[in-house]
């Protein structure tokens, strides 16, 4: 690989790609924090790492696994921190090797833990298809000196993402690759995380999101004078983790229950009613 990437060393400025969609921004920095897309990125680079521009600027501008000092092989990796947590990356690769003995393995690790891959991009405009292999890491088609591919895109929250090129056998020459950071990831409200079947006739309920997480907000006239009470399946009572009663409103903080089955119970002068809902 070394005969076909040495020549094109070089620092890459900003480059466009239409076929990403808009919310999607180019990192291109190999040190240091920029603010993309409203977000501090920040990039450290260990071992044998430069720039390159390859691949018509498909796979620009990490070159990981080439040390230009002694124009030879060696292990690579970019780390990339975002201080808010993004909703997803795309990765182009290129330049990946596996020929006469020279063999590498590209790995991506994700807030910490290994990606594991489970199939190929979509074909780049200037080499072969590379594969995954049985870890579910990037690695060179069979006799290939370069191969890689298109539009691997990874879903958050990501808060940091690491991308390791590993020298296995002889001198496969590092791999380029290029990252496109989605926007801010925003929770989602799940709406569907708590169901309940209503088992109620005088009182009203609804879910909200507070401060403290997922809430219960139960409303009616009646609940000044009521006493509520909280139960998992076996009837085991279980301590409210705060209630705001109101002349007409009880707020319940249940973002810290576990899944399972609960009963809520109101007795109101005697009277018992319940709701049963299920966390899952």
């Amino acid at each position: 690989m070394r005969l076909f990437l040495s020549f094109f060393i070089f620092l890459i400025t900003l480059f466009s790609h239409s076929g990403l969609a808009q919310t999607h921004k180019r990192v291109n920095h190999l040190h240091g924090t920029r603010t993309i897309n409203g977000i501090n990125v920040k990039v450290n680079v260990i071992g044998a790492v430069d720039s390159l521009y390859y691949c018509e600027g498909d796979a620009t501008p990490y070159f990981v696994g080439y040390d230009p000092l002694t124009s030879a092989s060696g292990n690579g990796r970019v780390i990339f921190h975002f201080s808010k947590p993004i909703t997803d990356v795309i990765i182009n690769f290129s330049g990946t090797s596996d020929i006469n003995g020279h063999y590498e393995e590209v790995m991506i690790y994700v807030n910490g833990k290994h990606h594991r891959l489970h199939s190929p991009g979509r074909k780049n405009a200037c080499e072969e298809l590379a594969l995954v292999n049985e870890k579910g890491n990037v690695v060179g088609c069979k006799d290939c000196s370069v191969s890689g591919w298109n539009g691997t895109k990874i879903k958050g929250p990501i808060t940091t993402l690491m991308i390791v090129d590993t020298v296995i056998s002889g001198e496969p020459n590092g791999t380029v690759f290029s990252l496109f950071m989605g926007e801010a990831y925003v929770e989602p409200v799940d709406t569907h995380h708590t169901n309940i079947t209503n088992t109620l006739t005088n009182y009203a309920y609804h879910l909200s999101e507070g401060s403290a997480g997922k809430e219960m907000v139960i409303e009616s006239m009646q609940l000044e004078n009521s006493d509520v009470i909280l139960k998992d399946q076996q009837g085991n009572f279980i301590p409210l983790h705060f209630q705001v009663i109101e002349k007409n409103r009880v707020v319940i903080d249940i973002s810290d229950l576990p899944k399972g089955e609960y009963i809520l119970e109101f007795d109101l002068n005697g009277v018992k009613e319940s709701q049963r809902f299920i966390i899952s």
